[in-house]
């Protein structure tokens, strides 16, 4: 038996290694393409993921600023209502005073006048934080 040369060898495997290599490559060049589509919707899929965070984050920002503005209100009724008591107490000690001491002084009637002007400012203060034709809202 002989040993065939190392060329012949060569040359005989060449066109089964050519078919093979083409069907290699035929199969990595779908398998890329296949790849390249994935990668393309995934990035789709993290650019939708991305939008949704971004409207997720504006809409916290939105509801963190009426809970500000809410709670800014709150506290300026709250200063509104005591500054009205207040004010309402102090009206009625000058009505017993006055009552009590049987005066119909001009400086007490001068007090309780600017006493019941304070009190007409705070409740038009009080009614300006419930005015309902703020175009903010």
């Amino acid at each position: 038996m002989t040993v065939p040369a190392t060329g012949s060898v060569a040359i005989g495997l060449v066109p089964s290694l050519n078919r093979t290599n083409a069907g290699a490559a035929t199969n990595a060049l779908i398998g890329m393409a296949e790849a390249a589509e994935m990668a393309r919707v995934f990035q789709e899929e993290a650019e939708a993921a991305c939008l949704q965070a971004e409207e997720a984050r504006a809409a916290a920002e939105n509801g963190l600023l009426k809970q500000k503005r809410l709670s800014g209100q709150i506290t300026l009724l709250r200063q509104i209502f005591g500054g009205t008591v207040g004010l309402i107490v102090m009206l009625g000690v000058l009505v017993v005073a006055q009552w009590s001491t049987g005066s119909e002084g001009e400086g007490l009637s001068m007090i309780k006048d600017v006493l019941l002007v304070l009190t007409g400012i705070l409740g038009s203060a009080m009614a300006s934080v419930f005015d309902s034709r703020k175009t903010g809202e």
